[in-house]
């Protein structure tokens, strides 16, 4: 596929278990996103490794994106909770990035319905946060409620 526009923003994707943990400056767009898409997958079978996993994404710079770009990151989290483990996601947004306000409102909705969503202004607080509901869901596993869990506020 030809990109129209480049790539704008930038990223870095590790692995820590069972958190695939995205480091995003932004503002970005849907073409840094289609990339990110493709880096993603080594990291996200790694941390399927472990069983049931999820994503921390730690944004610096901006929240701010297009909507298209909003489109990308919900198919791809349909299509992890879909074929995957996937349990949830939270975003690192701390009070100074521009956006922050807006970032539980508009990535809320890009989550809602897939799997449990959460924002926190740090790196510890959502690595706790997303490590319960992994556990949790490992637990739920045993009763076979199944998948996803909607928007945690």
């Amino acid at each position: 596929m030809t990109e129209r526009f480049p790539a704008h923003g930038d990223f870095r994707v590790s692995v820590e278990g069972p958190l695939v943990i995205t480091e995003i400056t932004g503002p970005w767009n849907a073409q840094l996103l289609q990339r990110w898409v493709i880096a993603l997958e080594p990291h996200s079978k790694q941390a399927r490794l472990h069983g049931r996993y999820g994503g921390i994404t730690i944004i610096h710079g901006s929240v701010l994106c297009p909507p298209d770009a909003l489109s990308i990151m919900r198919e791809r989290t349909q299509w992890s909770v879909q074929r995957h483990p996937y349990v949830g996601t939270a975003f690192v947004v701390a009070p100074g990035v521009e956006g922050s306000a807006l970032t539980l409102s508009v990535f809320g909705r890009v989550f809602q319905g897939l799997c449990a969503f959460q924002v926190f202004p740090e790196l510890p607080a959502a690595k706790a946060w997303l490590t319960e509901q992994i556990r949790r869901a490992g637990a739920a596993q045993q009763g076979d409620v199944g998948q996803g869990g909607g928007v945690q506020a």
